[in-house]
């Protein structure tokens, strides 16, 4: 409602579920997390503490075919993002995070329980800023200018 009232065009964008973006995300992470570590967990895994432990080592159960799938279907995730992107200049989703939990409370397995709100952008990486070179910000003084998009100034679609 906030963005509406200051002149913004919304519209609702559906993408994936957030589960096929942290299969993905999981596989290539971890992977690459493994493999720069291997050498050091094998000479000296007592260096390593446990929540590094239990988030790095399963990953030496993913193969390279796992891998190899996993960049194919980022590939494919990507293109589909493009067209987002090609249609909206800001993408906003709700999430709460709330203050961080305690470290008493912490779980190893909660990473590999359920996505983040964040999965589907951690998979997209910073690639679209980087390749459109563009923009968006909201005023938070309420000025007419909305957001800045390429060189142009004025009402963005959200």
């Amino acid at each position: 409602d906030v963005l509406r009232g200051l002149g913004a065009e919304l519209e609702d964008v559906r993408v994936r579920p957030m589960q096929e973006y942290y299969d993905v995300k999981v596989v290539i992470a971890e992977s690459e997390l493994f493999a720069v570590h291997e050498g050091a967990l094998r000479e000296r895994p007592g260096d390593f503490g446990s929540d590094f432990l239990g988030r790095c080592t399963p990953a030496c159960l993913i193969t390279g075919i796992d891998y190899v799938q996993a960049q194919r279907e980022r590939r494919v995730m990507l293109a589909e993002m493009a067209q987002v992107w090609d249609r909206f200049d800001l993408l906003v989703t709700a999430g709460t995070y709330g203050p961080a939990p305690r470290f008493d409370a912490h779980r190893t397995v909660s990473f590999w329980e359920k996505p983040a709100i964040t999965t589907p952008f951690n998979v997209m990486g910073g690639q679209y800023r980087l390749q459109r070179k563009r923009t968006a910000a909201v005023h938070a003084d309420r000025r007419t200018t909305l957001c800045r998009c390429g060189h142009t100034a004025g009402r963005c679609r959200l």
